[in-house]
């Protein structure tokens, strides 16, 4: 392994392929990893509707096992194609959003019977995995001897916000999908999904990111969002990322604007109607879920979809069953209720829904629209000021060259204007700038990680890191014991603290006659703690670094230098005898908060 203070090194291979794994979407990009070619996205998708980086993050399961084929949109127009019989009994079930139940128990919840989030993962990893490869082959600067999997890189993009099992969960599911052969293999590099929005915006941000600026990422998904800001650094005569503040996140992406609709909607044609069309047609239910997303995107706060707004679909507003009814009728747009629907629907509940105006349709006004983006545009924009406040207040300086707006959700026109109105009035944030393809910033990004991942220079840790140590005691310190040789009390639990992205202390020996050096590391979410034993902190063991200590060095000689390094999405620990120089090292997991 790479001493803590060299550059980091990914294993050697010829291409480097990002998977970007989204609530809603999933895609994969890839590069040669010398040379600097290109990043290059794949856009057509079997059965999508129009070419777009992500396929749907779609699968269909008979029982417990996915059906051959059935993953993104072809998951969906299999669905379709069954019959009335076979989607009776044949029980099938198709998963959409399977990423939230990594992270949230509730989704979990809503899995099929038997099947865990990490296997579901792993069953969609697979078919991404396989359907990469022969995509990769069939490139004419690539060919079939290129891409195989031993000469891959596989970059796994996840959100700032997941807890370290979640992160674990999504390594043991790449390692069931075949993407790696072994848990820990180099092959498999796992990166946030804000900080590969960030290196995609350093390679191709018009104007440049420049040494000095600060760069806030908001990476705004189908289920989180994310925020981190990055100090623009000088190093090795080219700008690199610095974190200067911890991450912050929350479930707050565009699938709870999602729901407020679909239970807005079954409100409108009646509960019991919408209850039984949803599990009886669940693909006709799919397919007004598809069209109120090409609604989403273009919804500004007014009466007319903005023109050239983002539409994920590629075709008209109109041409999925919504209609702009003009500023007279006060109606922004039309939701159709399908035939299947309509039949199932109660006199009354056809006559609530004429008085709305419409015989077929679910009229949504701008008033209505509004409420429906209201709860999770707000968290959003609350978190992007929560984290501008926090980067003022720890770094001292003026406000945020930069606010970069990326994912999914990015591309609503009225997100990006209340993102705007939320911050740029606070005068934390000078600018709002929103890429032109904000949805795919983070495909772009990790494969210029897994190029360069020097390109991340340091980290922040929600964890503080350390070691236990062993000093003089103070009072009402735990661990104490008496020290024969120096004829005094000592506390064995104090917690030798690291925080920055690379830092180094230094310890002698507690007694003279010592062959070895036990260095015990711990982790805690308590940033103001001074002892490992300390009853009201939650500490955690990560393991220890067993160091040979030399027999000919004076006692007062014996140094032990113990660095820790943050630079990367491990964590490096190693020990080193100043005197003989032997060093010992090991990487781990950043513990779990």
């Amino acid at each position: 392994m790479a001493a803590p203070d060299a550059a980091i090194q990914l294993a050697p291979r010829s291409l480097v392929v990002s998977l970007d794994i989204g609530t809603h979407g999933c895609g994969f990009a890839f590069a040669t990893s010398a040379g600097g070619g290109p990043v290059r996205m794949h856009e057509n998708w079997p059965d999508a509707p129009a070419p777009y980086p992500k396929t749907r993050s779609a699968i269909l399961y008979r029982g417990r096992h996915p059906v051959e084929g059935a993953w993104g949109y072809s998951a969906i127009r299999i669905l379709n194609e069954l019959s009335a019989e076979e989607k009776a009994t044949g029980n099938y079930k198709l998963v959409l959003n399977f990423k939230l139940a990594l992270q949230d128990p509730k989704h979990a919840a809503k899995l099929p019977v038997g099947l865990s989030p990490a296997q579901v993962m792993a069953d969609y990893l697979k078919c991404l995995r396989k359907y990469t490869l022969e995509q990769l082959a069939l490139e004419p600067t690539l060919g079939t001897a290129l891409a195989r999997l031993e000469n891959i890189q596989w970059c796994l993009t996840v959100p700032a916000m997941w807890t370290e099992a979640s992160k674990d969960t999504m390594r043991t599911a790449a390692l069931r999908a075949g993407l790696i052969r072994t848990a820990d293999s180099e092959a498999l590099t796992i990166i946030l999904e804000p900080e590969a929005a960030a290196l995609h915006a350093l390679e191709h941000q018009a104007p440049p990111l420049v040494p000095g600026m600060s760069v806030m990422v908001l990476d705004v998904g189908g289920g989180t969002a994310d925020v981190t800001v990055h100090n623009c650094e000088q190093r090795g005569g080219r700008c690199v990322l610095a974190e200067s503040t911890r991450a912050m996140g929350g479930l707050c992406g565009s699938v709870f604007v999602d729901n407020n609709f679909s239970e807005y909607y079954r409100e409108a044609v009646g509960p019991a109607a919408f209850d039984a069309w949803a599990s009886a047609c669940p693909s006709s239910l799919q397919q007004v879920m598809d069209r109120w997303e090409a609604v989403k995107c273009s919804f500004v706060d007014g009466l007319l979809p903005v023109e050239g707004a983002a539409n994920p679909t590629g075709g008209s507003i109109e041409a999925f069953g919504f209609e702009d009814e003009g500023e007279e009728a006060g109606v922004g747009y039309r939701v159709v209720v399908p035939p299947q629907l309509l039949t199932r629907m109660t006199q009354d509940d056809r006559a609530a829904l004429h008085t709305q105006g419409s015989a077929s349709d679910v009229l949504l006004s701008c008033n209505i629209m509004r409420q429906l983006f209201e709860q999770p545009v707000h968290e959003i924009c609350a978190l992007a000021v929560s984290q501008l406040e926090a980067a003022a207040q720890e770094e001292g300086t003026g406000p945020c060259s930069m606010v970069l707006l990326v994912g999914g959700f990015a591309r609503s026109a009225y997100l990006q204007a209340r993102v705007r109105a939320a911050l740029l009035p606070t005068g934390l944030a000078m600018e709002l700038v929103v890429p032109p393809a904000p949805h795919a910033a983070v495909l772009g990004g990790a494969v210029v990680y897994g190029r360069c991942p020097e390109l991340i220079h340091a980290r922040r840790s929600r964890m503080a890191y350390g070691v236990r140590a062993c000093a003089p005691y103070p009072d009402g310190a735990p661990g104490k014991f008496w020290h024969n040789e120096e004829s005094a009390f000592y506390s064995d639990s104090v917690f030798q603290v690291e925080r920055d992205e690379e830092v180094m202390h230094y310890f002698i020996p507690l007694y003279a006659h010592q062959v070895q050096a036990t260095i015990p590391l711990y982790a805690t979410d308590n940033n103001n703690t001074q002892y490992v034993d300390d009853t009201d902190t939650d500490m955690q063991s990560l393991g220890e670094l067993q160091l040979s200590l030399p027999t000919n060095v004076l006692a007062c000689d014996r140094v032990i230098s113990v660095t820790f390094n943050f630079g990367r999405t491990m964590i490096t620990a190693s020990a080193r005898d100043e005197a003989s120089q032997q060093r010992v090292q090991t990487d781990f997991k950043f513990a779990r908060a």
